[in-house]
């Protein structure tokens, strides 16, 4: 007994010294010990300019005079593991009210908001167009999951996201949110987060399919070319309809495509693809509106954008239009519009924004306007007159307005003329007007031969074939940069034109010209009435009479003997 007696007194030594140490040691850690007034920066990272960002609390940091204790989700907020909140958690959550939830948003505290909430960076300058122009936003947080939602936005569609504020032990373990009880005798600091901004910023592209337009450096530019009239062009736009959020309940997505009036669409030929597959229109998937003449429009059913969530749709518009007289030619560009219009704040089922993207289709014409009859700047080309042997400019109306030192020939009617194709086949025919100048349109870059069908009245034909060669520049955005008229080789004609920066508007045009004079040469006259021409055939003719009269009777007298 006396033994016994001995053993529990030692095991209550040991147990009041182990409580001793116990407190010592809490008592040296009082001043480092978690609280409720721990914050951490947390940095919401590649947000659009001007966006509202606000975080709302749904699982906070519980405390006891020991110090951090463990996490648990916010009243009013339903989540089965504060720790491991899952997404359809934070997606409700999302969805649901949040009024009542602690939260932080925006700096601006004239209009009575949090003072100490996010703060926006200067706009990044990358060569990233994912980055560019777009700003961090930071704040201080307390312990705990944050919702993060970003509104206001005017391009992007931001995804809700979560952000966790954490305490880690000194030797860099506990990096992560953990329930239960943590180790009071590790040193602890809180630590942010950094977040970058999950967001579907839709981009639509338009092009031409196989296009022949190439810029300086022999490069295939798939925004513009140039066809013949009466060519059919083809045409794609790629876009990716938004991924949308829980939050979301209806939204708007549109592509729709305009085409200037050069340009007849093929109504039949438009087809779209979702993810590489055909999909046909319905009520359940697409309508498409085509009443509108040079335009259509596809508008994608609400529940079919936001049927599955989470996978990415990438569509694919293809179509056909056709190249019509009616077509601008040189410089002025026959242009198709495609625009997508998506749904960008789930709280407002109207409120849209809208990007788009241009492709432009040329033809071209030998002596018209550079750019546009009514076009201030604008002028016609002469890249080739009809001339007479010596260089006098033929034209057909005395009234022709001439330089100074030139001289007219003035005929009934003009030349005629034909431009065939390498093979021999006709294309187009012209005729020289008023001023002797010679005018084709709507030609596709290339090689042709230009041969005279008829010449000018009192002229004689030329029977030589001239050799034509169109080329083109185009810009990188598809707009023309140049183009070049080649006549047998020598004769160079080339338009160049300067355009406004970041833009198609063209702000000037120089050219260099050496017009091509093509020569007819003038039929043998007849001498006028009176001359003495008309004298020597006069006496010629009846000389000739006398002599058959002469030869005549002579052989009747010797016939008569």
């Amino acid at each position: 007994m006396k033994k016994m007696k001995k053993i529990l007194a030692f095991v209550m030594a040991m147990a009041m010294v182990l409580g001793m140490s116990v407190t010592s040691l809490a008592e040296e850690l009082a001043a480092d010990k978690p609280t409720a007034e721990d914050k951490a920066e947390v940095v919401v990272k590649n947000v659009e300019a001007g966006a509202t960002v606000t975080a709302y609390r749904i699982v906070e940091a519980q405390y006891s005079d020991a110090g951090f204790e463990k996490y648990v989700a916010v009243s009013g907020v339903t989540i089965a593991n504060p720790t491991a909140p899952t997404s359809e958690e934070i997606l409700t959550i999302a969805k649901g009210s949040l009024d009542g939830l602690a939260s932080v948003t925006n700096n601006t505290a004239a209009d009575g908001q949090d003072p100490n909430g996010f703060v926006a960076s200067q706009p990044h300058v990358s060569e990233n167009p994912a980055e560019n122009g777009k700003v961090d936003y930071s704040a201080s947080l307390g312990a705990g999951y944050w919702l993060v939602l970003v509104t206001g936005t005017e391009k992007d569609v931001y995804n809700p996201m979560l952000v966790g504020v954490y305490y880690e032990n000194e030797d860099g373990t506990g990096n992560t949110v953990e329930g239960g009880d943590l180790d009071s005798n590790g040193r602890w600091t809180l630590n942010g987060t950094e977040v970058y901004a999950k967001s579907t910023k839709p981009a639509i592209d338009k092009k031409i399919v196989n296009s022949d337009g190439k810029n300086d450096d022999g490069e295939v530019v798939e925004a513009g070319n140039d066809v013949a009239v009466g060519d059919k062009v083809s045409f794609q736009i790629d876009t990716v309809i938004p991924s949308y959020s829980s939050e979301y309940e209806n939204v708007i997505v549109k592509i729709t495509d305009v085409l200037s009036e050069g340009l007849e669409l093929d109504v039949t030929s438009i087809v779209v693809e979702v993810n590489d597959t055909k999909v046909d229109p319905g009520q359940d998937t697409y309508t498409v509106d085509t009443a509108t003449e040079g335009k259509f429009e596809i508008a994608f059913a609400s529940s079919y954008v936001l049927s599955n969530r989470d996978t990415i749709k990438n569509v694919k518009v293809t179509y056909t239009a056709e190249l019509t007289d009616k077509a601008a030619v040189n410089f002025v560009p026959n242009t198709n519009t495609a625009t997508l219009e998506y749904s960008n704040n789930p709280d407002d089922s109207s409120s849209t924004n809208t990007v788009n993207d241009k492709t432009y289709t040329y033809t071209f014409a030998i002596g018209a306007f550079t750019n546009g009859e009514n076009v201030e700047g604008s002028e016609k080309t002469e890249e080739i007159v009809k001339v007479d042997e010596n260089g006098n400019l033929i034209v057909l109306e005395s009234n022709t307005t001439i330089e100074p030192g030139d001289t007219v020939v003035k005929v009934t009617e003009g030349a005629e003329f034909e431009l065939r194709d390498t093979n021999g086949d006709v294309l187009a025919k012209g005729k020289t007007d008023a001023n002797g100048r010679l005018q084709f349109t709507g030609l596709d870059a290339g090689s042709y031969k230009l041969v005279e069908t008829k010449a000018p009245t009192g002229f004689q034909l030329d029977q030589t074939e001239h050799d034509v060669e169109i080329s083109a520049v185009y810009n990188d955005n598809g707009t023309l940069a140049s183009y070049t008229i080649t006549i047998d080789g020598t004769a160079t004609n080339t338009y160049k034109a300067t355009y406004v920066a970041d833009s198609d508007e063209i702000q000037s045009i120089d050219k260099t010209v050496q017009r091509t004079e093509i020569k007819n040469t003038k039929l043998s006259s007849l001498p006028s009435t009176g001359g003495i021409g008309t004298t020597i055939f006069t006496i010629g003719g009846c000389a000739i009479m006398i002599l058959a009269a002469g030869l005549y009777f002579a052989s009747r007298r010797k016939s008569a003997k």
